[in-house]
């Protein structure tokens, strides 16, 4: 669990988030603009695929939501100041986190969490084989683990 003390150490983080965002942005910009909002099927969802395709989307539905680690610990965390299991700020001449960096982080947890589920939603609708459904899912959950 990483605490910054000073200005300059909020810079990487911020930046990984921004890195974050932009990528899932740039993903789903891409995903809904081949579409269209006036076309039948702004998703693009392929129709008459395998049952095998089907099932294979219901359960990387289940998984992405399922995993969505940083969603679900911002939600827990964002209104109280326990950190998560082991995570004690007094440690080693440690401040706790103040009140809106507290906030702040959670919520760009959520946020981050919340558009990884998105982008991974477009993702598993979209896909017309299996193989291409948990390639994209592999990829989209490779930049929420940055």
């Amino acid at each position: 669990f990483y605490t910054a003390k000073s200005v300059p150490e909020h810079f990487l983080p911020v930046c990984i988030f921004l890195l974050q965002m932009t990528t899932l942005t740039l993903i789903g910009y891409n995903l809904l603009k081949e579409g269209g909002l006036s076309n039948r099927n702004p998703m693009n969802a392929p129709v008459g695929v395998p049952l095998t395709v089907t099932i294979s989307q219901y359960i990387a539905c289940f998984v992405s939501v399922f995993t969505s680690e940083d969603l679900v610990t911002g939600m827990l965390y964002i209104g109280s100041r326990v950190g998560p299991k082991g995570y004690s700020p007094l440690n080693n001449d440690e401040l706790p986190p103040t009140s809106f960096k507290w906030k702040m982080s959670n919520i760009m947890r959520m946020f981050e969490g919340a558009a990884v589920i998105v982008v991974s939603f477009i993702f598993i609708v979209q896909s017309s084989t299996v193989i291409d459904l948990f390639l994209n899912f592999a990829g989209v959950t490779f930049v929420a683990s940055l």
